[in-house]
């Protein structure tokens, strides 16, 4: 199978390191559904205008193609956001924002396209490059679905002499290994630069923290084709603002409890039974891993959960995408 990060860096190493942040909602209220910029890659694409009305003044459309991890959630309608930095100095070099439509996935990534609202060059002045007895270390942070997990840092040391970098406490996370220029080492503490600039990447295990949950709704529902579904379903996005372990159990603070379902109109309430109007069944998601909730007790828009085992049927609903 083709190692994409390895493909990424083959971009990165020519034309800088991109990184994508995602938005959904609206524009005076946009939701940002990526914690952590996701590394990318990019392609520009250009097409004839087929608006005999605006041909004559824009001929032709250009749109960007980006292509990122397969476990990234990217959705038609999202706001992309794709920043462009320098591979060694970090600068950054271009901003691209745009509306994306539905990507097309594969087994080793996705590739979405997106129209462009604003694209240029950021007119940012270049750092003076090193002395030849300085080097320049950039650090950048990820944990093992290489999202990064905190800005990245800068350090200007003395060349030929070793510098000692040990690797940051991060809450939540712990230190698995480093690579060096393209070089893993598991049991980094620092380097001894010989080169005038460096790119380290530590990586952490651990995992984010879910920012939504989706709810679990036996009814008649719409695919994301168009079609018409009956059955079990996972929908309703309801953003988490609060996420604490409590006495072995887990307590999620919502920004509401309540949703409106699109197809049946009816409002549902997040508690501890379940019915036409109820859901107290929801899952998490982390990345590509999906956990199974059931609610034991609500206090407000605060519920407790334990971990469910779902049944077959319900295992296999249809996940409602938005």
């Amino acid at each position: 199978m083709i190692d994409f990060l390895s493909h990424i860096r083959k971009f990165e190493n020519l034309d800088g390191i991109h990184w994508l942040t995602i938005s959904r909602g609206t524009a005076e209220n946009p939701i940002v559904v990526t914690p952590f910029p996701v590394r990318c890659f990019i392609a520009t694409r250009t097409t004839d205008n087929p608006n005999i009305a605006t041909a004559l003044v824009s001929p032709i459309i250009t749109s960007l193609d980006i292509y990122t991890f397969p476990f990234v959630d990217i959705m038609a309608g999202d706001f992309l956001t794709v920043q462009k930095r320098h591979y060694r100095t970090n600068e950054l070099i271009g901003i691209w924002n745009g509306i994306v439509n539905l990507p097309e996935k594969y087994q080793t990534h996705q590739r979405a396209n997106m129209e462009m609202r604003t694209i240029g060059d950021i007119d940012i002045p270049s750092l003076p490059p090193p002395t030849q007895a300085e080097s320049v270390i950039h650090l950048h942070f990820l944990n093992l679905d290489h999202l990064r997990i905190r800005d990245s840092i800068m350090h200007q040391v003395v060349r030929y002499k070793f510098a000692d970098i040990p690797p940051l406490y991060i809450d939540g996370f712990i230190f698995d290994h480093a690579i060096v220029n393209g070089v893993r080492e598991d049991l980094f503490t620092g380097i001894e630069p010989v080169e005038p600039y460096y790119s380290i990447e530590l990586f952490y295990d651990g995992a984010k923290l879910p920012s939504f949950i989706q709810c679990l709704v036996n009814s008649t529902f719409t695919r994301a084709n168009g079609t018409s579904g009956s059955g079990w379903h996972l929908y309703a996005r309801q953003s988490i603002t609060g996420w604490t372990e409590v006495g072995g159990l887990v307590e999620f603070t919502m920004q509401s409890i309540t949703f409106t379902h699109e197809t049946t109109f009816r409002n549902i309430t997040i508690g501890t039974t379940f019915g036409n109007n109820a859901s107290n069944i929801f899952i998490t998601i982390v990345g590509t891993d999906i956990e199974w909730w059931e609610i034991v007790d609500i206090n407000g828009n605060v519920i407790m959960a334990m971990p469910y085992t779902p049944t077959i049927e319900q295992a296999d609903a249809y996940m409602y995408q938005y």
